[in-house]
């Protein structure tokens, strides 16, 4: 029975999308989404998404996975993702592609501290890791460091992926960066990449298992698949 509630919802719901599309104004999607996808992935995405489907409306949100999941099984949000599988019976998910990662660090830095030669040395590197407020401790680091097998000297703790890179720039601490956000930083020799194996994460998507959503969300992550590629 309440199967059966849930897909009449759905329906309901789904229909109601729709008349607000043929209404002239597009019913807005809620997305729980990472900072560095909407820093450096999703501008470009839903600039070409405009030229497709004008007036998409959008609310983006940074929230934790426990958050996350029960925002999506109560239809508060409609599209959520982050960077490791969670194993929920109410949720569908997709893997959308991998962001690769190394540790970085500033010239700066590396003069005064010693540049490592080696994976073991990088260690001894103060770092910034991520670490959002009460977080679920069993879950894998946001940046791909295996913490549990490798122990890197944390100085700093701080969520957002921007700080990481700006702790490093300013030369305070190495960190750990996709590789795709500080292609120019490299580039211009403002961050050194650092001994040490390649890292990364995989992005997943999630919604409610049976959830009707617009055709617009399949398309945002056909986009941010496309992006991720590029990435490598």
């Amino acid at each position: 029975l309440k199967a059966r509630a849930e897909r009449i919802f759905d329906e309901v719901e789904g229909a109601a999308r729709e008349l607000a599309g043929k209404g002239g104004r597009p019913a807005e999607l809620r997305l729980a989404i990472r900072e560095m996808v909407t820093h450096y992935l999703l501008p470009a995405v839903l600039s070409r998404l405009e030229r497709r489907c004008p007036g998409t409306r959008l609310s983006l949100h940074e929230l934790e996975p426990r958050t996350m999941v029960e925002a999506l099984l109560s239809d508060r949000i409609d599209l959520g993702y982050y960077y490791a599988a969670i194993p929920h019976g109410g949720l569908s998910s997709g893997v959308l592609g991998r962001r690769s990662s190394h540790g970085y660090a500033a010239p700066s830095l590396l003069r005064r501290l010693g540049r490592p030669r080696t994976a073991r040395q990088t260690l001894r590197l103060p770092f910034v890791a991520p670490r959002p407020f009460e977080a679920d401790p069993a879950l894998p680091s946001a940046d791909g460091f295996p913490d549990q097998r490798l122990h890197r000297d944390i100085r700093y703790r701080a969520e957002l992926l921007e700080t990481h890179r700006r702790l490093a720039l300013q030369g305070l601490c190495a960190a750990v960066l996709p590789d795709g956000v500080v292609k120019e930083e490299q580039k211009r020799r403002r961050l050194i990449r650092l001994p040490g194996p390649r890292l990364g994460r995989e992005l997943y998507f999630f919604k409610r298992k049976g959830r009707n959503l617009p055709a617009v969300a399949g398309a945002i992550n056909v986009g941010l698949k496309r992006a991720l590629a590029r990435w490598g």
